[in-house]
Protein backbone atom coordinates (compact mmCIF):
# COMPACT_ATOMS: atom_id res chain seq x y z
CA UNK A 1 0.00 0.00 0.00
CA UNK A 2 1.34 3.32 -0.72
CA UNK A 3 1.06 5.92 1.41
CA UNK A 4 0.35 9.41 1.18
CA UNK A 5 0.89 11.76 4.68
CA UNK A 6 1.60 15.20 3.75
CA UNK A 7 1.69 17.83 7.09
CA UNK A 8 -0.40 20.72 6.56
CA UNK A 9 -0.98 23.26 8.96
CA UNK A 10 -2.89 26.03 9.60
CA UNK A 11 -1.44 29.77 9.41
CA UNK A 12 -0.69 31.92 12.31
CA UNK A 13 -3.69 30.74 14.38
CA UNK A 14 -1.84 27.25 15.74
CA UNK A 15 -0.23 28.04 18.65
CA UNK A 16 -0.60 24.68 20.58
CA UNK A 17 2.81 22.72 21.26
CA UNK A 18 1.84 19.79 19.18
CA UNK A 19 -0.17 21.63 16.42
CA UNK A 20 -2.60 18.99 14.08
CA UNK A 21 -1.87 17.91 11.01
CA UNK A 22 -4.10 16.74 7.98
CA UNK A 23 -3.18 13.63 7.01
CA UNK A 24 -4.39 10.93 4.34
CA UNK A 25 -4.22 7.08 4.15
CA UNK A 26 -4.33 5.02 1.24
CA UNK A 27 -3.18 4.55 -2.71
CA UNK A 28 -3.59 7.63 -4.28
CA UNK A 29 -4.37 6.49 -7.31
CA UNK A 30 -7.88 7.89 -9.55
CA UNK A 31 -11.13 5.46 -8.85
CA UNK A 32 -9.06 4.37 -5.26
CA UNK A 33 -10.52 5.72 -1.76
CA UNK A 34 -8.30 7.19 0.75
CA UNK A 35 -9.09 8.06 4.30
CA UNK A 36 -8.33 11.53 5.93
CA UNK A 37 -7.98 12.58 9.01
CA UNK A 38 -5.95 14.66 12.02
CA UNK A 39 -2.35 13.58 13.36
CA UNK A 40 -0.51 15.15 15.80
CA UNK A 41 3.05 15.30 15.55
CA UNK A 42 4.32 12.38 16.95
CA UNK A 43 0.87 10.74 17.83
CA UNK A 44 -0.26 7.74 16.30
CA UNK A 45 -3.77 8.39 16.75
CA UNK A 46 -5.74 9.67 13.88
CA UNK A 47 -8.95 11.85 14.83
CA UNK A 48 -11.96 12.66 12.39
CA UNK A 49 -11.45 16.43 11.04
CA UNK A 50 -14.57 18.63 10.33
CA UNK A 51 -16.09 20.65 7.18
CA UNK A 52 -13.72 17.59 4.47
CA UNK A 53 -14.30 19.48 1.63
CA UNK A 54 -11.96 18.69 -2.46
CA UNK A 55 -10.85 21.11 -4.43
CA UNK A 56 -11.52 20.76 -7.93
CA UNK A 57 -15.17 19.64 -6.47
CA UNK A 58 -15.24 16.83 -9.68
CA UNK A 59 -11.61 15.36 -8.34
CA UNK A 60 -13.01 13.89 -5.34
CA UNK A 61 -16.20 12.05 -3.88
CA UNK A 62 -16.05 13.08 0.09
CA UNK A 63 -17.84 10.57 2.91
CA UNK A 64 -18.79 12.38 6.26
CA UNK A 65 -16.31 9.66 7.78
CA UNK A 66 -13.11 11.03 5.96
CA UNK A 67 -13.20 8.64 3.31
CA UNK A 68 -12.52 10.15 -0.40
CA UNK A 69 -13.05 8.30 -3.39
CA UNK A 70 -10.27 9.92 -6.13
CA UNK A 71 -12.07 10.58 -9.29
CA UNK A 72 -9.54 12.64 -11.33
CA UNK A 73 -6.05 12.27 -11.60
CA UNK A 74 -3.92 15.58 -10.91
CA UNK A 75 -3.52 17.43 -7.83
CA UNK A 76 -6.47 17.33 -5.94
CA UNK A 77 -6.50 20.20 -2.40
CA UNK A 78 -8.55 18.56 0.52
CA UNK A 79 -9.70 21.68 3.21
CA UNK A 80 -10.58 20.37 6.59
CA UNK A 81 -11.21 22.03 10.11
CA UNK A 82 -9.06 21.24 13.12
CA UNK A 83 -11.39 20.27 16.48
CA UNK A 84 -9.99 23.53 17.61
CA UNK A 85 -11.34 25.41 14.58
CA UNK A 86 -7.91 25.81 12.45
CA UNK A 87 -8.04 25.33 8.83
CA UNK A 88 -5.60 22.88 7.03
CA UNK A 89 -5.15 22.34 4.00
CA UNK A 90 -3.50 19.05 1.79
CA UNK A 91 -2.47 18.59 -1.85
CA UNK A 92 -2.60 14.84 -2.73
CA UNK A 93 -1.55 14.52 -6.31
CA UNK A 94 -3.24 11.82 -7.48
CA UNK A 95 -1.83 9.03 -10.21
CA UNK A 96 -3.70 7.81 -12.71
CA UNK A 97 -4.10 3.88 -12.42
CA UNK A 98 -2.12 1.83 -14.78
CA UNK A 99 -4.01 0.01 -18.10
CA UNK A 100 -4.20 -3.36 -18.90
CA UNK A 101 -5.57 -5.62 -22.01
CA UNK A 102 -7.72 -8.92 -21.32
CA UNK A 103 -10.13 -10.84 -23.41
CA UNK A 104 -13.74 -10.14 -23.24
CA UNK A 105 -16.64 -12.24 -24.09
CA UNK A 106 -20.02 -10.73 -25.02
CA UNK A 107 -22.79 -12.19 -27.49
CA UNK A 108 -20.96 -15.14 -27.64
CA UNK A 109 -17.55 -13.80 -29.50
CA UNK A 110 -14.16 -13.18 -27.64
CA UNK A 111 -12.49 -9.84 -28.28
CA UNK A 112 -9.09 -8.02 -26.96
CA UNK A 113 -10.03 -5.05 -24.82
CA UNK A 114 -8.10 -1.85 -23.22
CA UNK A 115 -9.11 -0.82 -20.23
CA UNK A 116 -7.97 1.38 -16.92
CA UNK A 117 -8.47 -0.55 -13.34
CA UNK A 118 -10.53 1.93 -12.69
CA UNK A 119 -12.98 0.76 -15.80
CA UNK A 120 -11.87 3.88 -17.40
CA UNK A 121 -11.69 3.81 -21.49
CA UNK A 122 -13.05 0.80 -21.84
CA UNK A 123 -11.94 0.10 -25.72
CA UNK A 124 -12.65 -3.01 -27.47
CA UNK A 125 -9.35 -3.59 -29.94
CA UNK A 126 -10.29 -6.61 -32.34
CA UNK A 127 -13.66 -7.16 -33.76
CA UNK A 128 -12.77 -10.28 -36.10
CA UNK A 129 -16.12 -13.39 -35.97
CA UNK A 130 -13.87 -15.59 -34.70
CA UNK A 131 -12.08 -15.36 -30.91
CA UNK A 132 -9.32 -13.36 -30.05
CA UNK A 133 -7.97 -14.25 -26.55
CA UNK A 134 -4.91 -14.07 -24.41
CA UNK A 135 -3.29 -10.85 -25.18
CA UNK A 136 0.39 -9.67 -23.98
CA UNK A 137 1.33 -5.85 -24.44
CA UNK A 138 4.40 -3.86 -24.61
CA UNK A 139 6.10 -1.11 -26.21
CA UNK A 140 2.79 -0.14 -27.75
CA UNK A 141 1.73 -3.21 -29.25
CA UNK A 142 -0.36 -6.26 -28.21
CA UNK A 143 -0.10 -9.55 -29.22
CA UNK A 144 -2.37 -12.38 -28.65
CA UNK A 145 -4.02 -15.55 -29.78
CA UNK A 146 -6.67 -15.08 -32.67
CA UNK A 147 -8.59 -18.56 -34.42
CA UNK A 148 -9.71 -16.46 -37.28
CA UNK A 149 -7.49 -18.55 -39.71
CA UNK A 150 -9.05 -21.53 -38.36
CA UNK A 151 -6.49 -22.42 -36.05
CA UNK A 152 -4.56 -20.89 -33.28
CA UNK A 153 -2.16 -18.57 -34.34
CA UNK A 154 -0.16 -15.43 -32.75
CA UNK A 155 -1.42 -12.04 -33.86
CA UNK A 156 0.25 -8.36 -32.83
CA UNK A 157 -1.59 -4.79 -33.24
CA UNK A 158 -1.44 -1.22 -31.93
CA UNK A 159 -3.12 -0.22 -28.97
CA UNK A 160 -5.54 1.39 -30.88
CA UNK A 161 -6.72 -1.92 -32.66
CA UNK A 162 -5.06 -0.88 -36.07
CA UNK A 163 -2.87 -3.04 -37.90
CA UNK A 164 -3.74 -6.72 -37.37
CA UNK A 165 -0.75 -8.73 -38.55
CA UNK A 166 -0.13 -12.49 -38.28
CA UNK A 167 3.19 -13.66 -36.57
CA UNK A 168 2.46 -17.19 -37.04
CA UNK A 169 1.52 -18.84 -40.15
CA UNK A 170 1.34 -22.66 -39.10
CA UNK A 171 -0.96 -26.03 -39.30
CA UNK A 172 -0.52 -26.41 -35.87
CA UNK A 173 -1.59 -24.16 -32.78
CA UNK A 174 0.02 -21.24 -31.10
CA UNK A 175 -1.09 -19.60 -27.92
CA UNK A 176 -0.89 -18.60 -24.52
CA UNK A 177 1.96 -15.92 -25.80
CA UNK A 178 3.74 -14.06 -23.19
CA UNK A 179 6.04 -10.58 -25.00
CA UNK A 180 9.56 -10.41 -22.84
CA UNK A 181 10.23 -7.22 -20.89
CA UNK A 182 12.00 -5.51 -23.71
CA UNK A 183 9.50 -6.20 -26.22
CA UNK A 184 12.02 -8.23 -28.53
CA UNK A 185 11.07 -11.72 -27.59
CA UNK A 186 7.96 -14.06 -26.90
CA UNK A 187 7.46 -17.39 -25.62
CA UNK A 188 4.36 -19.09 -26.23
CA UNK A 189 2.49 -22.93 -26.00
CA UNK A 190 3.14 -24.82 -29.48
CA UNK A 191 1.53 -28.35 -30.18
CA UNK A 192 3.30 -28.79 -33.27
CA UNK A 193 4.53 -31.71 -31.61
CA UNK A 194 1.56 -33.12 -31.14
CA UNK A 195 0.92 -32.17 -27.20
CA UNK A 196 2.00 -28.51 -26.19
CA UNK A 197 5.42 -27.34 -25.59
CA UNK A 198 6.46 -23.97 -24.83
CA UNK A 199 8.84 -22.43 -27.44
CA UNK A 200 10.92 -18.93 -27.37
CA UNK A 201 11.75 -16.86 -30.34
CA UNK A 202 12.21 -13.68 -31.18
CA UNK A 203 9.88 -10.55 -32.64
CA UNK A 204 10.12 -7.51 -34.29
CA UNK A 205 6.77 -5.69 -32.80
CA UNK A 206 6.75 -2.54 -35.07
CA UNK A 207 7.31 -5.08 -38.31
CA UNK A 208 4.96 -7.32 -40.20
CA UNK A 209 7.88 -10.23 -40.38
CA UNK A 210 6.40 -13.57 -38.56
CA UNK A 211 8.24 -15.15 -34.97
CA UNK A 212 11.93 -15.74 -36.12
CA UNK A 213 14.39 -18.03 -34.49
CA UNK A 214 11.60 -19.91 -32.64
CA UNK A 215 12.13 -23.25 -31.11
CA UNK A 216 11.31 -25.36 -28.12
CA UNK A 217 12.29 -24.19 -25.12
CA UNK A 218 12.97 -27.10 -23.18
CA UNK A 219 15.44 -29.49 -23.77
CA UNK A 220 14.68 -32.48 -25.83
CA UNK A 221 15.34 -34.63 -22.69
CA UNK A 222 13.33 -32.73 -20.44
CA UNK A 223 10.06 -34.23 -19.49
CA UNK A 224 8.40 -37.29 -21.46
CA UNK A 225 6.54 -37.60 -24.75
CA UNK A 226 3.63 -37.00 -23.04
CA UNK A 227 4.45 -34.53 -20.75
CA UNK A 228 2.90 -31.27 -21.64
CA UNK A 229 3.69 -27.33 -21.09
CA UNK A 230 1.77 -24.69 -20.55
CA UNK A 231 1.29 -20.41 -20.02
CA UNK A 232 4.99 -19.26 -19.84
CA UNK A 233 6.06 -15.70 -17.99
CA UNK A 234 9.13 -13.56 -18.20
CA UNK A 235 11.27 -13.11 -15.67
CA UNK A 236 11.55 -9.21 -15.32
CA UNK A 237 15.22 -9.03 -16.72
CA UNK A 238 13.85 -10.88 -20.03
CA UNK A 239 16.33 -13.85 -19.12
CA UNK A 240 14.33 -15.94 -17.72
CA UNK A 241 11.13 -18.52 -18.09
CA UNK A 242 8.44 -20.29 -15.59
CA UNK A 243 6.04 -22.13 -16.75
CA UNK A 244 3.34 -25.25 -15.89
CA UNK A 245 4.76 -28.74 -16.80
CA UNK A 246 3.56 -32.01 -16.27
CA UNK A 247 7.14 -33.32 -15.87
CA UNK A 248 6.88 -33.11 -12.31
CA UNK A 249 7.79 -37.06 -10.21
CA UNK A 250 4.30 -37.17 -9.27
CA UNK A 251 3.04 -36.43 -12.99
CA UNK A 252 1.29 -33.35 -12.08
CA UNK A 253 1.57 -29.74 -13.04
CA UNK A 254 3.97 -28.26 -11.39
CA UNK A 255 5.97 -24.75 -11.67
CA UNK A 256 9.31 -24.61 -13.76
CA UNK A 257 11.97 -22.00 -14.25
CA UNK A 258 14.38 -22.08 -17.52
CA UNK A 259 16.66 -19.61 -18.69
CA UNK A 260 15.18 -17.58 -21.81
CA UNK A 261 17.09 -19.45 -24.33
CA UNK A 262 16.08 -22.53 -26.68
CA UNK A 263 17.40 -26.30 -25.64
CA UNK A 264 17.17 -24.74 -21.61
CA UNK A 265 17.10 -27.55 -19.17
CA UNK A 266 14.24 -26.28 -16.37
CA UNK A 267 14.29 -26.73 -13.24
CA UNK A 268 11.00 -27.31 -10.91
CA UNK A 269 10.74 -24.70 -8.24
CA UNK A 270 11.14 -25.66 -5.20
CA UNK A 271 7.72 -27.35 -3.22
CA UNK A 272 5.98 -26.92 -6.55
CA UNK A 273 3.34 -30.27 -7.60
CA UNK A 274 4.31 -32.14 -4.68
CA UNK A 275 0.54 -32.98 -4.02
CA UNK A 276 -1.46 -30.41 -5.76
CA UNK A 277 -1.31 -28.79 -9.30
CA UNK A 278 0.01 -25.33 -9.39
CA UNK A 279 -0.62 -23.95 -12.71
CA UNK A 280 -0.36 -20.30 -14.35
CA UNK A 281 2.19 -18.83 -12.91
CA UNK A 282 3.63 -14.95 -13.23
CA UNK A 283 6.96 -14.06 -11.85
CA UNK A 284 7.14 -10.45 -9.93
CA UNK A 285 9.66 -7.89 -11.04
CA UNK A 286 11.23 -8.42 -7.64
CA UNK A 287 12.78 -11.81 -9.11
CA UNK A 288 11.78 -13.71 -5.66
CA UNK A 289 7.63 -13.71 -5.42
CA UNK A 290 5.31 -16.05 -8.07
CA UNK A 291 2.07 -15.81 -8.12
CA UNK A 292 -0.12 -18.87 -9.60
CA UNK A 293 -3.18 -20.51 -8.76
CA UNK A 294 -3.87 -23.76 -6.83
CA UNK A 295 -6.84 -26.15 -5.80
CA UNK A 296 -4.65 -26.84 -2.53
CA UNK A 297 -7.28 -24.96 -0.49
CA UNK A 298 -10.39 -26.11 -2.51
CA UNK A 299 -11.26 -24.27 -5.15
CA UNK A 300 -8.92 -23.15 -6.91
CA UNK A 301 -6.95 -19.91 -5.33
CA UNK A 302 -4.11 -17.59 -5.81
CA UNK A 303 -1.38 -18.04 -3.93
CA UNK A 304 2.39 -16.28 -3.85
CA UNK A 305 5.47 -18.59 -3.51
CA UNK A 306 9.03 -16.96 -2.51
CA UNK A 307 11.62 -18.70 -4.40
CA UNK A 308 14.19 -17.97 -1.60
CA UNK A 309 12.22 -19.81 1.01
CA UNK A 310 10.28 -21.75 -1.03
CA UNK A 311 7.11 -20.29 1.13
CA UNK A 312 3.87 -19.82 -0.40
CA UNK A 313 0.86 -17.55 0.70
CA UNK A 314 -2.55 -17.69 0.16
CA UNK A 315 -3.71 -14.85 -1.97
CA UNK A 316 -7.34 -14.59 -2.39
CA UNK A 317 -10.47 -16.63 -1.16
CA UNK A 318 -13.44 -15.71 -3.27
CA UNK A 319 -16.80 -16.98 -3.71
CA UNK A 320 -16.22 -18.97 -6.92
CA UNK A 321 -12.37 -19.57 -7.94
CA UNK A 322 -9.37 -17.81 -9.20
CA UNK A 323 -6.93 -18.52 -11.57
CA UNK A 324 -4.73 -16.30 -14.32
CA UNK A 325 -2.65 -13.91 -12.16
CA UNK A 326 -0.43 -11.23 -13.40
CA UNK A 327 2.06 -9.14 -11.66
CA UNK A 328 1.42 -5.14 -12.40
CA UNK A 329 4.61 -3.44 -12.40
CA UNK A 330 4.14 -1.80 -8.79
CA UNK A 331 3.42 -4.94 -6.94
CA UNK A 332 -0.14 -5.54 -7.62
CA UNK A 333 -1.80 -8.77 -8.81
CA UNK A 334 -4.00 -9.16 -11.82
CA UNK A 335 -6.15 -11.62 -11.81
CA UNK A 336 -9.56 -13.56 -12.65
CA UNK A 337 -12.68 -14.56 -10.87
CA UNK A 338 -15.07 -17.12 -12.12
CA UNK A 339 -19.07 -17.28 -11.06
CA UNK A 340 -20.68 -19.96 -13.11
CA UNK A 341 -20.22 -19.02 -16.72
CA UNK A 342 -19.29 -15.77 -16.12
CA UNK A 343 -15.76 -14.27 -15.16
CA UNK A 344 -14.74 -10.81 -13.83
CA UNK A 345 -11.28 -9.08 -13.39
CA UNK A 346 -9.55 -8.10 -10.10
CA UNK A 347 -6.77 -6.63 -8.63
CA UNK A 348 -5.10 -7.45 -5.27
CA UNK A 349 -2.30 -5.90 -3.20
CA UNK A 350 -0.27 -8.45 -1.50
CA UNK A 351 0.13 -6.54 1.72
CA UNK A 352 -3.29 -6.21 1.79
CA UNK A 353 -4.78 -9.21 0.81
CA UNK A 354 -8.43 -8.75 2.36
CA UNK A 355 -9.38 -5.65 0.12
CA UNK A 356 -10.02 -7.10 -3.45
CA UNK A 357 -10.98 -4.72 -6.21
CA UNK A 358 -13.31 -5.58 -9.18
CA UNK A 359 -11.84 -3.86 -12.40
CA UNK A 360 -15.50 -2.84 -14.16
CA UNK A 361 -15.70 -4.22 -17.75
CA UNK A 362 -19.39 -3.35 -18.21
CA UNK A 363 -21.12 -6.21 -20.58
CA UNK A 364 -18.09 -8.64 -20.59
CA UNK A 365 -17.43 -12.00 -19.38
CA UNK A 366 -13.88 -11.07 -18.83
CA UNK A 367 -10.31 -13.04 -19.05
CA UNK A 368 -6.73 -13.10 -18.94
CA UNK A 369 -5.47 -9.64 -18.15
CA UNK A 370 -2.06 -8.57 -18.61
CA UNK A 371 -0.63 -4.95 -17.88
CA UNK A 372 0.16 -2.73 -20.57
CA UNK A 373 4.17 -2.20 -20.40
CA UNK A 374 6.22 0.94 -22.39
Amino acid sequence: MVLVAIMACGGDAAVAPKPYGLVAQGRAERGLTVHVGLKRDGDSTLVAARGISASPADAAAVAINGDILLTKAGTTTITATTPDGITLTLAIEVAAPPVIVFDGLAAGNRDIYRVALDGASLTRLTTNVADDAHPTASGGFVLFTSFRDGNAELYTATLDGTNQVPRTVTKSGESQASLSPDGRRVTYASNVSGVNRVWIGSIDLAGTTPVSNAAPLSAASFGNAFSTEATPSWASGSDGIIFTATATPSGGAGLFTAAASAGSVPVLVGGSGVTTPEVEPSWNADGFRIAYASTVAGASEIFVRDVRRFLATQLTRNTGSSGQPAWLPDGRVLFTTFNGATSVLRWVDPALPLELHTIPTTGLSAEHSAPVRP
